[in-house]
């Protein structure tokens, strides 16, 4: 198992590769892990990544962003978006 840490959260996680759903504050923990592992993603990785729709990643990204105020920044490249944190 690899260790990864994450600056935004101050975490320690252990990454697994199991598949499981996961809720909703969940997904947008792993999401933001995700963004600080690989510095940067598609909304179309990510939603791959996560087993939901690219919809549902937007209204993440949107939701960690806005109400939560990390700074996540997305740039609209034709035909994917690209996010970074």
């Amino acid at each position: 198992m690899a260790q990864d840490s994450c600056p935004i959260l101050g975490l320690e996680s252990f990454l697994f590769k199991e598949v499981r759903t996961l809720g909703t504050s969940e997904r947008r923990i792993e999401t933001i892990k995700y963004l600080c592992r690989k510095r940067r993603g598609t909304m179309a990785e990510i939603s791959k990544e996560f087993g939901v729709s690219v919809r549902t990643v937007q209204r993440d990204i949107d939701y960690l962003s806005g109400v939560m105020m990390i700074p996540i920044y997305c740039q609209s490249l034709y035909p994917k978006i690209d996010c970074a944190i």
